[in-house]
C-alpha cells in the first residue's frame, strides 16, 4: 500500500473516532486516548502506518503483530481499545480473527482495512463483529 494510501487510512480512522462511530467509552475513565493494536503482515505497512499513527495524540500505538493468530494473544494481553487489523492474512485471516476477538472480548473494537473493499466485504466484517471496514 502507498504511503499516500495509508495517509488516508489514518485520517478516515480519525473520522471514525470524532464521529464517535468508535466509542471512546471503550477507554479508560478520565482518559481520551484510544489504545491500539495494529495487525499487518508487511513491514514496510507497518512502519508506515506507526509513522502515521505517531502524529495522532489522541492515539497510542501499543503493539504490533504480523499475523491473526498473534492477534489473538496480543489482544488478551494488551487489552486495546482498538485492533486495526487487516483483512488479508496469511493463515488465519483477518476476517476469522474480529470473529474471534469479538467472541472473547467485547471491549475491544475491531476496524478492519483492505485496499480492496467491496460491499460484500463489508457485509461480511460487520457479521464478524468488526465496527467498519476502511
Amino acid at each position: 500500500m502507498p504511503l499516500a494510501v495509508a495517509m488516508i487510512w489514518v485520517s478516515r480512522l480519525q473520522g471514525h473516532l470524532l464521529r464517535g462511530e468508535i466509542s471512546l467509552s471503550m477507554v479508560g475513565e478520565g482518559s481520551t486516548t484510544v489504545r491500539l493494536l495494529l495487525v499487518d503482515d508487511h513491514p514496510v505497512i507497518r512502519d508506515g502506518l506507526k509513522m502515521l499513527l505517531a502524529e495522532c495524540p489522541d492515539i497510542q500505538l501499543v503493539g504490533e503483530v504480523a499475523s491473526g493468530e498473534l492477534a489473538l494473544d496480543e489482544v488478551a494481553r494488551l487489552e486495546p481499545d482498538v485492533v486495526l487489523m487487516d483483512v488479508n492474512l496469511p493463515g488465519l485471516s483477518g476476517l476469522e480473527a474480529t470473529r474471534r476477538i469479538r467472541s472473547t472480548t467485547k471491549h475491544t473494537a475491531v476496524v478492519l482495512w483492505t485496499g480492496q473493499a467491496s460491499e460484500g466485504l463489508l457485509a461480511e466484517g460487520l457479521r464478524c463483529g468488526a465496527a467498519g471496514l476502511v
